[in-house]
């Protein structure tokens, strides 16, 4: 997994930095395809721009959201680079520190970066939510309940593999976790979804 994060390829608005560029390259010369992360609101587009992390607020307009996303994809997908085939859609959006809003407007960014992608690239997979399972905040407001933030994103979203991530010392706790959000998956009739542990 690599980074394509908006604040940073995007500093100002229609201005584009491809600053991963060496990174995504050297991984495609490797024989390896790379999931590039779309995620992070620039400080120009966030609809909390004073807030301490503006990067994790839903843009002002979502227009700038698509087009950031389309941009990325007609820069590394099959009409540009070709190098990136799998979009990963944030990063542990039930960690304030990554995401402040709210678990709907999560929804939001994430169908219109499918959408969005899906029209630039109809074979291109989008990978979602990365909602995490932490063993340090299980009784902590820095991560909310993962069980719930899955359960939204399955019944809401759009995505072609399922993914979280699992920071738990106990195996047989990893495990379990892993087995319960195939449940949830497979309950939704999503039972041809893969499930992804990308940390």
């Amino acid at each position: 997994i690599t980074g394509v994060g908006w604040a940073s390829s995007e500093p100002q608005n229609n201005v584009f930095n491809w600053y991963n560029d060496p990174v995504i390259a050297e991984l495609s010369i490797g024989g390896i395809k790379p999931i590039a992360t779309l995620n992070g609101t620039p400080v120009w587009a966030s609809s909390h721009p004073a807030d301490s992390v503006p990067g994790a607020w839903l843009p002002n307009n979502i227009a700038d959201w698509e087009d950031a996303v389309r941009q990325s994809v007609r820069h590394y997908g099959p009409a540009g680079l070709n190098q990136v085939k799998d979009w990963k859609i944030w990063n542990e959006p039930n960690g304030l520190g990554f995401w402040r809003g709210t678990r709907e407007e999560f929804i939001t960014l994430l169908n219109a970066a499918y959408t969005t992608i899906k029209q630039e690239d109809p074979t291109a997979r989008v990978w979602a939510p990365g909602v995490v399972y932490h063993e340090n905040n299980k009784n902590s407001t820095g991560y909310v309940n993962p069980d719930a933030w899955v359960d939204h994103v399955i019944a809401n979203g759009q995505f072609d593999v399922f993914t979280i991530h699992i920071y738990y010392r106990d195996p047989v706790e990893m495990r379990d976790t892993v087995r319960r959000v195939r449940q949830k998956l497979d309950a939704a009739g999503k039972q041809n979804v893969p499930l992804s542990v990308t940390e």
